[in-house]
């Protein structure tokens, strides 16, 4: 997996013209070979309390507040948590059948989905497609990756500009740009699957769609 950057456009009632104008540019313009359907999900589980312990001593238990597992369709066979603010952790998709099982520590509480497209462009691949949580939509998500690096300092500037030869700038106002890890001076690293899906999580929690 090369680096990734995720795009996220917050104005729903836009997003059908955004995702027309891009499917134009990507089969016209750039002769994009269309892929099979791509798909994200990510579901946001919450500690469960007990009336008789207090808060405070189930967080120094070490057992956190809050867990997201995310899952992506590309990667059928793994997935990914973080609990509350801590490092992502790639796992065997196991772990989601055993979630449901122990509901006496963890409870779902709300699902975030991205149902779209995947195109391959030379040495990019785009995906994008509506963000839902439940039957509201919450705006347009699109990934670009840039499949030949895993060098975020070589292909950051290569991937912005790439996302502004596929949406038009005038198309939108308001959007998030999820690209570098903020708590990193310096992004001279290997960038993997893990920290996409980090980009993903912290795009939900920060705009607070879960």
């Amino acid at each position: 997996m090369g680096v990734t950057c995720i795009f996220y456009i917050k104005e729903p009632s836009i997003v059908s013209n955004i995702m027309s104008t891009m499917e134009r540019r990507i089969k016209n313009l750039f002769g994009g070979k269309k892929l099979d359907p791509w798909n994200v999900v990510c579901k946001l589980y919450k500690s469960v309390t007990f009336p008789r312990i207090p808060l405070e001593l189930i967080k120094n238990s070490g057992r956190g507040e809050s867990m997201y597992l995310l899952s992506f369709s590309s990667k059928p066979s793994h997935v990914y948590t973080i609990i509350d603010e801590k490092i992502v952790m790639e796992t065997d998709n196991a772990l989601i059948e055993l979630v449901t099982k122990i509901k006496n520590i963890w409870t779902i509480r709300q699902t975030a989905k991205i149902d779209g497209y995947n195109y391959e462009i030379g040495d990019y691949n785009v995906r994008y497609g509506n963000l839902n949580v439940g039957s509201h939509s919450k705006g347009l998500v699109v990934e670009v990756e840039h499949t030949k690096s895993t060098s975020v300092t070589k292909s950051s500037d290569l991937l912005i500009e790439f996302i502004d030869y596929l949406i038009p700038k005038e198309l939108y106002k308001n959007y998030k740009l999820e690209l570098k890890l903020k708590e990193r001076a310096n992004y001279n690293f290997i960038f993997t699957s893990r920290h996409t899906a980090y980009q993903y999580i912290n795009l939900l929690r920060s705009e607070k769609i879960l």
